[in-house]
């Protein structure tokens, strides 16, 4: 039903509405829809689709969200899917497979260019602390010469935080 709503509906509020619903359902029909929007040229059915993916029901949806934001020449839309997949990796309620929980985050980590964004995903990575893949990924904001003071400064501060509570 909502599929069909989607296609036959015509006022684009309405559609993003029904889009973000669609997260909710997953599956490849919805999925499908989703990416379409995702690959339209209007930023707004992007953000939609974006606020989808951030909210999909499992990862198999993850890979487009990655791919989005390593392909989006639009930094505002970029940022916005950034943002979105920091959300999904960080969401606490979810029950992941520790390899799928891994591969996530550094996928999320390796996408993080501001400043703001890398800061971001070493506060995420906390709550992991105690996993040693989580501690390589702050040790690699911690140890990049080209990353900003200020990003460098607190992945030294949350290293040393994690080695004391070990």
């Amino acid at each position: 039903p909502l599929l069909a709503a989607y296609q036959s509906n015509t006022n684009t509020d309405i559609r993003h509405c029904i889009l973000r619903l669609l997260a909710r359902c997953s599956g490849e029909a919805s999925l499908a829809v989703v990416r379409k929007s995702l690959q339209s040229n209007n930023p707004s059915d992007q953000t939609a689709a974006i606020t989808a993916l951030a909210h999909w029901g499992d990862e198999s949806a993850f890979p487009d969200l990655i791919g989005f934001i390593k392909s989006s020449t639009t930094e505002t839309v970029r940022t916005q899917a950034f943002d979105a997949a920091l959300r999904f990796v960080s969401e606490p309620k979810r029950s992941r497979k520790p390899a799928i929980t891994e591969d996530i985050w550094d996928q999320v980590a390796g996408l993080a260019k501001t400043p703001d964004e890398q800061k971001n995903v070493i506060t995420g990575l906390t709550d992991h602390g105690s996993e040693a893949w989580a501690f390589n990924l702050i040790n690699g904001f911690a140890k990049n010469p080209q990353n900003d003071a200020t990003v460098i400064e607190l992945a030294e501060r949350t290293l040393n935080r994690l080695r004391s509570r070990n």
